[in-house]
Protein backbone atom coordinates (compact mmCIF):
# COMPACT_ATOMS: atom_id res chain seq x y z
CA UNK A 1 0.00 0.00 0.00
CA UNK A 2 2.79 2.37 1.22
CA UNK A 3 4.83 1.36 -2.56
CA UNK A 4 1.75 2.01 -4.27
CA UNK A 5 0.67 5.71 -2.19
CA UNK A 6 4.51 6.97 -2.85
CA UNK A 7 4.34 6.22 -6.18
CA UNK A 8 1.43 7.72 -7.36
CA UNK A 9 1.87 11.01 -5.05
CA UNK A 10 5.67 11.37 -5.11
CA UNK A 11 7.13 8.97 -7.63
CA UNK A 12 9.00 7.70 -5.05
CA UNK A 13 10.18 4.03 -4.99
CA UNK A 14 9.73 2.05 -1.87
CA UNK A 15 11.14 -1.54 -1.17
CA UNK A 16 12.73 -3.17 1.78
CA UNK A 17 15.42 -4.94 2.69
CA UNK A 18 15.03 -8.18 5.44
CA UNK A 19 18.33 -9.52 6.39
CA UNK A 20 19.70 -12.58 7.94
CA UNK A 21 21.29 -12.01 11.78
CA UNK A 22 24.11 -10.38 11.95
CA UNK A 23 26.91 -10.36 14.87
CA UNK A 24 26.31 -6.38 14.94
CA UNK A 25 27.13 -4.71 17.83
CA UNK A 26 23.29 -4.63 18.80
CA UNK A 27 22.30 -7.63 17.90
CA UNK A 28 25.07 -9.12 20.37
CA UNK A 29 23.46 -7.40 22.80
CA UNK A 30 20.14 -9.40 22.85
CA UNK A 31 20.14 -11.66 25.37
CA UNK A 32 17.06 -13.39 26.56
CA UNK A 33 17.91 -13.38 29.97
CA UNK A 34 20.90 -15.63 29.54
CA UNK A 35 24.28 -14.54 32.36
CA UNK A 36 27.12 -12.55 31.40
CA UNK A 37 29.73 -14.95 29.46
CA UNK A 38 26.67 -16.77 27.91
CA UNK A 39 26.12 -17.20 23.91
CA UNK A 40 23.49 -14.95 23.01
CA UNK A 41 20.40 -15.25 20.60
CA UNK A 42 22.14 -13.77 18.05
CA UNK A 43 25.09 -16.03 18.07
CA UNK A 44 22.18 -18.99 18.26
CA UNK A 45 20.63 -17.45 14.95
CA UNK A 46 24.33 -17.25 13.74
CA UNK A 47 25.06 -20.79 13.45
CA UNK A 48 22.06 -21.91 12.62
CA UNK A 49 21.85 -20.01 9.40
CA UNK A 50 25.64 -20.78 8.96
CA UNK A 51 24.58 -24.85 9.47
CA UNK A 52 21.53 -24.25 7.22
CA UNK A 53 21.91 -21.53 4.44
CA UNK A 54 22.35 -22.25 0.70
CA UNK A 55 25.39 -19.94 0.99
CA UNK A 56 27.09 -21.06 4.02
CA UNK A 57 28.79 -17.42 4.68
CA UNK A 58 28.52 -14.85 7.69
CA UNK A 59 26.35 -12.08 6.80
CA UNK A 60 28.15 -8.40 7.39
CA UNK A 61 26.39 -5.00 7.65
CA UNK A 62 28.00 -3.92 4.16
CA UNK A 63 26.14 -6.75 2.51
CA UNK A 64 22.90 -5.00 3.76
CA UNK A 65 24.75 -1.91 2.39
CA UNK A 66 25.27 -3.34 -0.81
CA UNK A 67 21.54 -4.50 -1.34
CA UNK A 68 20.42 -1.13 -0.42
CA UNK A 69 22.69 0.09 -3.09
CA UNK A 70 21.04 -2.12 -5.25
CA UNK A 71 17.89 -0.94 -4.77
CA UNK A 72 18.79 2.43 -4.76
CA UNK A 73 20.42 1.80 -8.42
CA UNK A 74 18.75 3.09 -11.46
CA UNK A 75 18.80 -0.28 -12.98
CA UNK A 76 16.36 -1.28 -10.30
CA UNK A 77 13.69 1.85 -11.91
CA UNK A 78 11.29 -0.43 -12.31
CA UNK A 79 11.63 -2.46 -8.33
CA UNK A 80 9.33 -1.10 -6.18
CA UNK A 81 6.93 -2.56 -3.54
CA UNK A 82 9.14 -5.66 -3.04
CA UNK A 83 11.18 -7.06 -0.21
CA UNK A 84 14.75 -8.01 -1.06
CA UNK A 85 16.05 -10.96 1.08
CA UNK A 86 20.10 -10.65 1.77
CA UNK A 87 20.17 -13.73 4.10
CA UNK A 88 22.98 -16.29 2.21
CA UNK A 89 18.96 -18.03 0.93
CA UNK A 90 18.10 -18.70 4.65
CA UNK A 91 14.14 -17.56 3.12
CA UNK A 92 14.05 -19.77 0.83
CA UNK A 93 14.72 -23.16 2.80
CA UNK A 94 11.95 -24.46 5.26
CA UNK A 95 12.68 -25.42 8.83
CA UNK A 96 15.69 -27.61 9.16
CA UNK A 97 15.08 -30.72 11.85
CA UNK A 98 18.77 -30.19 12.93
CA UNK A 99 18.76 -27.88 15.35
CA UNK A 100 21.11 -28.57 17.44
CA UNK A 101 22.91 -25.11 16.85
CA UNK A 102 19.58 -24.46 19.13
CA UNK A 103 19.97 -27.52 21.39
CA UNK A 104 21.97 -25.28 23.93
CA UNK A 105 19.10 -22.99 24.33
CA UNK A 106 16.10 -24.77 23.53
CA UNK A 107 17.26 -26.85 26.54
CA UNK A 108 16.70 -24.06 29.11
CA UNK A 109 13.45 -22.89 28.11
CA UNK A 110 10.82 -24.32 29.76
CA UNK A 111 6.67 -23.37 30.22
CA UNK A 112 4.10 -22.37 27.60
CA UNK A 113 4.95 -22.81 24.26
CA UNK A 114 8.39 -24.41 24.90
CA UNK A 115 6.79 -27.76 26.59
CA UNK A 116 4.83 -28.72 23.42
CA UNK A 117 7.27 -27.02 20.72
CA UNK A 118 10.55 -28.73 21.46
CA UNK A 119 11.95 -31.04 18.29
CA UNK A 120 11.30 -33.95 20.32
CA UNK A 121 8.25 -33.88 21.16
CA UNK A 122 6.93 -32.18 18.00
CA UNK A 123 8.27 -34.88 15.62
CA UNK A 124 7.24 -37.96 18.21
CA UNK A 125 3.91 -36.49 17.50
CA UNK A 126 4.20 -36.56 13.46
Amino acid sequence: MLAWEAGRKYGIRVNCISTGPLASRAGMAIRKGGAQGERSWIEHCIDYNMANAPLPKPLYADDAGRAALCLCSELNAAVTGTVLFCDNGMHATGLSLDLSNFEEYIDKQTGEPWDDWKPDVYLNNL
